[in-house]
């Protein structure tokens, strides 16, 4: 009996550290997730700069342009 009750406790042990594990398996991939989305709202705010500074830069030429064109 004392066999039995040993090994009734180690299973109860074995499981609870089964389910501490699953958690943080369940928070770490809660973590890469959100870890993810940061970097493609950093890819996005990057391609935004990107067209900001193009659109920037076509204004200055176009100003250019029309200097050139009328002599001011």
């Amino acid at each position: 009996m004392d066999e039995i009750s040993e090994l009734e406790r180690r299973v109860d042990r074995l499981e609870d550290r089964l389910e501490s594990l699953e958690e943080s398996v369940q928070g770490r991939t809660a973590f890469d997730g959100i870890e993810r989305r940061l970097d493609d709202l950093e890819n996005k705010v990057e391609g935004h700069r990107g067209i900001e500074n193009e659109v920037e830069e076509l204004k200055r030429e176009l100003k250019d342009l029309k200097r050139d064109l009328t002599g001011r």
